[in-house]
């Protein structure tokens, strides 16, 4: 009876094949995926028909998938790294800049209370200046009017001088006639 009993069990299985789990079938791996895999979207991302029936080439696309993810992200994970890098460098650059720019901004004031300094000197003197101008102003006025006045007086002088000169001829010629009659009677008499 044993005999037929390994007969009935291998038509059995023949007839209705168990499912194979977690095992080799005819070089197809079958894997039960757990609820929280979305097996449509692995199918999507891997590029293969069925995710849960796996044949030998399938699996090795999935290997080159993955290593060609890792390069990625190693590619990525350097690329950040550079960036880092180049920000951290960006970052010195902008705090030089911010205080070169703090720098220029202190000088810039300096300067700028400099020459408001010069300025107020300068309105000072202006003031003064502007001050001196209308005293000589002022003093050339005068000076002008003195002069004028100085010179009307001058006119008026000469003249008079002219006048006592025409009196000075005059009294001088009646002086001669005098003289001249007096001469004359003397020797007369």
């Amino acid at each position: 009876m044993a005999p037929s009993t390994r007969k009935s069990k291998a038509v059995d299985k023949e007839a209705h094949p168990a499912p194979e789990t977690d095992g080799a079938h005819n070089g197809i791996l079958v894997v039960q995926l757990p609820d929280d895999l979305d097996s449509a979207n692995l199918s999507k991302l891997l590029t293969v028909d069925n995710v849960t029936s796996l044949t030998p080439d399938v699996v090795v696309h999935m290997y080159r998938y993955i290593l060609s993810q890792h390069h990625a992200l190693e590619d990525a994970l350097r690329q950040v790294e550079t960036a880092q890098e180049s920000l951290t460098i960006k970052d010195v650059e902008v705090e030089q800049a911010f205080q070169d720019l703090e720098v220029a901004q202190v000088e810039t004031t300096e300067k700028l209370k400099s020459l408001q300094s010069e300025i107020d000197v300068l309105k000072q003197q202006n003031t003064s200046l502007e001050q001196s101008r209308n005293n000589l102003q002022a003093q050339l006025d005068a000076f002008s009017s003195s002069q004028v006045r100085t010179s009307h007086d001058a006119e008026e002088l000469r003249a008079q001088l002219q006048e006592r000169e025409r009196e000075k001829r005059g009294l001088a010629e009646t002086l001669e006639k005098v003289l001249a009659t007096e001469t004359r009677l003397q020797s007369a008499c």
